[in-house]
Formats: C-alpha cells, structure tokens, sequence
C-alpha cells in the first residue's frame, strides 16, 4: 500500500517529494506477493546477523548495488524533524499477515 501512496504524493503533492524508490507496488494477489513475510523474516535475522540495516536486502549484491543501498539508507536518516514514529511490532506483524492473506 505504501507505494500507492507514494506515487499519489509525488502526483498531487510534488514539492514535497525529491524523489522516488518503488519497488514491489503490485496490486493484492500480484505474484509472489504471498513471500513478502518470509523475506522480511529472512532480511531481519540476516541484518542482525551482520548487524546491517535489514533494508539493505532490497538492493543487489552487486558492488553498486550496495552502494546505492547505503545513499538510500543516508537519505533516510537526513529528516530529523516530523517524523513517524517507529512502526511496532505489532503493526509489523499485522501487515505482514495482510500481506500474506
């Protein structure tokens, strides 16, 4: 849901956005959409384990692959302001299950 949301933003509001990653914006029932829950799993322990962002995992191995995951990741951090708060656990869990339904 999320990119959906992004992408009405950056339509409607552009001056708000300076730019866009999406990835895996498909609709409900999109193939493969039923493995989110497990990846998420995988990339969380495989962060922990190498005690890297779990968010990391969606880019490449590729040497600019990581590369570009990293400036992604410092980009993140640049708003200090306003922000969300955290997503909890629970949230996380609930999603996933929406997800994977």
């Amino acid at each position: 849901m999320g990119g959906f949301i992004a992408q009405v933003i950056a339509q409607e509001e552009p001056r708000l956005v300076r730019k866009v990653t999406l990835a895996s914006t498909d609709p409900a029932g999109s193939h493969g959409i039923d493995k989110v829950p497990a990846l998420t799993v995988q990339a969380t322990i495989k962060g922990a384990l190498t005690r890297q962002d779990p968010k990391l995992s969606l880019f490449t191995a590729t040497t600019s692959g990581q590369k570009a995951g990293r400036a992604f990741l410092r980009r993140l951090k640049e708003r200090t302001n306003n922000r969300d708060k955290a997503t909890s656990l629970t949230s996380l869990r609930a999603q996933l299950r929406a997800v994977k339904r």
